[in-house]
């Protein structure tokens, strides 16, 4: 919705007609509604990965205390490299959504 408002927003500037910023602050509103929206869920998402990764590592460690080394290994219980990258790309997704935050809370502040 940003780049649709810029665009009508630039062909005004263009013409030399007047720029109306009267319809900018709902899309501003909706997309700080989005992005706290975003960033929840993804927190609530991080939140349920930190908690799978806990019970992995917890799980794995008793197993090895047991003497079920062997068993350990062969499960799948135990970290791997793909759960390090499924937390990198939820840090990510939060990092997007506080950006958008950001940017949009200054277009608020700059609106006259």
């Amino acid at each position: 919705t940003y780049s649709s408002s810029a665009s009508k927003i630039s062909e005004a500037l263009a013409s030399g007609k007047e720029v109306k910023l009267s319809g900018l602050s709902g899309t501003v509103k909706i997309g700080v509604i989005v992005a706290l929206s975003g960033m929840f869920i993804t927190l609530l998402g991080a939140e349920q990965i930190v908690g799978t990764l806990v019970a992995k590592s917890i799980s794995g460690s008793l197993m090895y205390a047991q003497g079920a080394a062997i068993a350990a290994q062969s499960s799948n219980m135990q970290l791997q490299a793909l759960d390090i990258f499924v937390v990198q790309a939820n840090t990510n997704t939060l990092l997007s959504h506080l950006a958008s935050l950001v940017c949009s809370l200054y277009i608020a502040a700059r609106k006259p």
